[in-house]
């Protein structure tokens, strides 16, 4: 087609869903570009001025490595004061030797394990902290410090005291140190919180064999977002930073020597990048690398995306578990740390053009076409899979899975209704509750009207961490292993009797 020829839905006339392809295409290419003409026009603009800005001190947390110790240089290079915070006395006191010689700021270090969050010692530190910060001028709340231990394993595998340490510091301590920090910043009027999120809760619909390290990235996304909308007018920005892949510890080299190289920036590139991103929106992946990848990655399936990250992190847990074995049977290997590796070797996704499709049409305008079916498509899978899973037959649950459920708070709302759900589909029920009365309540309702066991459990969950939690713990894992004897040995116990 030349210049001098008609549009095409002019001559001759393109199929109407031809043409809306064409305008999902363009609503489609017109978001992402721009997102790209923000970013463009962000790093063209002049720095903020954060010291000016916000004020002149900063808190900046887990920064002994990576991300944080960048992020503490930066904010220094920038002329602003740090307060310090790591659990490593001797690291803390070598980094902020070096902030102050080489930037000539001042630096507070506060040692705090933050594992150790609603604990006693840990309440002790955070009322330190308080007198740490109290009459600064805080502007600026860095919540960098995170766990990603354990590394590639299935949710059953790990000692749920791992999985506790790691909510503690990356969801409990980032909500501790937050609420520490914002009420100065409130009453003086101005103030930027920073929380380091993840892509792996935000850009991908799934990060198996790292579940709960998801999880607690997914909290601090929304935990940010909706300080965002709280304090915005009080003069306070709040934003989680997700990246996808930094250069540090908790990334492999596997990662860095993979495709994914170019879209891996070193800790120094991306606290550049963030620290210019800070103050721009509720949710940000400030380097360009990232942007890309965050734009790219919703053309993916869901489902391709889950089966391709499954396969990866198992390959990483059998790497894993060779190099553990190894280093058991060799006293002389020293102890090292494992790598987190996020990269994910995705097999190329190939394109087949339609034929049926007009083929006299411009470059740019089957593009658009593409992705506006791209789109379309994505939305039409999840709208059948919806009514597929309500027209098919209702699945017998208690033959799938077991004869006994377990189900928390269960005395009133969502959990009450939940319990008799399944007591009216033949399960047996486990009650966890913290009020006698009311689970003693429950559980005459649901077996006077049903055929069904059950047994209570008097648990306060906000417990679970502490002496008294893991034994109420230790009841209920008790309570289930009873239910899987009985599940198992009732019908040997009928052979029995049968034959007598």
């Amino acid at each position: 087609m030349t210049a001098s020829q008609p549009w095409p839905w002019h001559e001759p006339p393109a199929p109407a869903w031809f043409l809306t392809l064409v305008l999902l295409g363009a609503v489609y290419s017109a978001v992402i570009s721009i997102r790209g003409l923000a970013y463009v026009l962000l790093c063209l603009r002049r720095p903020k001025d954060l010291c000016r800005r916000y004020g002149p001190w900063a808190v900046v947390t887990g920064l002994t490595s990576g991300i944080g110790w960048s992020m503490a240089m930066e904010l220094a290079a920038r002329g602003i004061n740090l307060i310090l915070l790591d659990l490593d006395a001797a690291n803390l006191r070598e980094i902020s030797d070096v902030i102050s010689s080489r930037h000539g700021v001042k630096t507070r270090t506060v040692v705090f394990d933050l594992s150790l969050v609603g604990t006693a010692q840990g309440d002790k530190v955070m009322r330190r902290f308080r007198d740490a910060v109290d009459g600064l001028d805080v502007g600026v709340l860095v919540n960098n410090a995170g766990v990603a231990r354990p590394y590639a394993l299935f949710f059953h595998e790990a000692d749920a005291e791992a999985w506790v340490r790691m909510i503690r510091v990356n969801l409990w301590a980032l909500t501790e140190v937050t609420a520490a920090v914002l009420p100065g910043m409130v009453a003086r009027g101005h103030g930027a919180v920073v929380n380091m999120g993840s892509a792996s809760s935000e850009a991908l619909p799934s990060f198996p064999l790292y579940t709960i390290y998801a999880s607690t990235k997914r909290y601090v996304a929304q935990f940010s977002r909706s300080l965002y909308v709280e304090y915005k007018s009080k003069g306070i920005d709040v934003q989680c930073q997700a990246p996808f892949f930094v250069a540090t510890r908790m990334v492999s080299r596997s990662a860095l020597t993979s495709w994914i190289a170019p879209f891996v920036p070193t800790a120094d590139a991306y606290a550049r990048a963030a620290a210019r991103w800070i103050g721009y929106g509720p949710l940000c992946s400030p380097t360009a690398a990232h942007q890309l990848l965050w734009c790219l990655a919703p053309i993916v399936p869901d489902a391709a995306f889950d089966w391709i990250l499954l396969q990866a992190h198992q390959r990483q847990r059998v790497t894993i578990q060779k190099i553990k074995a190894a280093r058991a049977a060799s006293a002389s290997l020293g102890r090292k740390n494992f790598s987190n590796c996020y990269g994910v070797k995705a097999e190329s996704l190939l394109m087949a053009a339609c034929n049926a499709w007009p083929r006299n049409e411009p470059a740019w305008f089957l593009t658009l076409v593409l992705l506006g079916a791209a789109y379309a498509a994505a939305l039409s899978i999840r709208l059948l899979v919806y009514v597929a899973l309500c027209l098919r037959r209702l699945r017998d649950l208690r033959r799938r899975y077991s004869a006994w459920a377990v189900v928390t708070s269960p005395t009133s709302g969502m959990g009450r209704s939940m319990a008799l759900e399944l007591a009216r589909r033949g399960f047996n029920l486990v009650l966890v509750d913290l009020n006698t009365a009311n689970l003693e309540e429950t559980s005459d309702v649901i077996k006077s009207g049903l055929d069904v066991k059950t047994k209570t459990v008097v648990f306060d969950l906000s417990l679970v961490g502490t002496a008294q939690g893991k034994l109420a713990h230790t009841l209920v894992s008790t309570l289930m292993l009873y239910a899987l004897v009985v599940i198992y040995l009732y019908p040997l116990k009928r052979i029995f009797y049968a034959g007598h």
